[in-house]
């Protein structure tokens, strides 16, 4: 009878090893996250984003230079109308009207292409991330702007120096 018992508490020993054995091994052969990305410094450094901030950058700097020359223009065409009183004084108000709508309309133009590059922009990085998790067998995967969603800065669930490796060996 004793030998049965102790023969059940050795099955049983060892079955309990064996369980928590494959359960540290299952548990550590796991993506157990949860896992997050630093979006600050990712976007910072995600190439189609550069791309679409310098281009508006450039968009902007054209259009402030455009405009400096044709509010000098107009500024002179002003000048030398607002001297001379009467019939004039209709076509600078035409003047004044025109360089307003000259202005929105130069700034709806910009304000267009911006949001279309940053949607394409971000679009790619929508995608790019999608191929990351899928990649790494991620089911979540939650973006922090300076750790403030989530910490998790240099943890084992901070993925942000894997993702940019990964941008950069597309």
């Amino acid at each position: 009878m004793q030998s049965r018992v102790s023969a059940l508490i050795a099955i049983i020993l060892i079955s309990a090893v064996v369980f928590v054995f494959c359960a540290f091994f299952y548990m550590n052969s796991q993506n157990s996250g949860p896992y997050f990305l630093n979006t600050e410094q990712v976007l910072l450094e995600y190439e189609p984003l550069k791309i679409a901030n310098e281009q508006i950058a450039h968009k902007n700097t054209l259009l402030e230079s455009k405009m400096r020359v044709f509010e000098d223009s107009l500024g002179k065409i002003m000048d030398s109308l607002s001297v001379r009183r009467g019939a004039e004084e209709e076509l600078l108000e035409l003047l004044n009207l025109e360089s307003n709508v000259f202005r929105h309309k130069q700034i709806d133009s910009i304000n267009a292409f911006a949001l279309s590059a940053m949607k394409m922009a971000l679009d790619s990085f929508d995608f790019e991330i999608a191929r990351f998790c899928k990649k790494e067998k991620i089911t979540v995967l939650f973006g922090s702007n300076a750790n403030t969603v989530i910490y998790g800065t240099n943890t084992k669930s901070d993925l942000t120096l894997a993702f940019l490796e990964f941008m950069e060996n597309k």
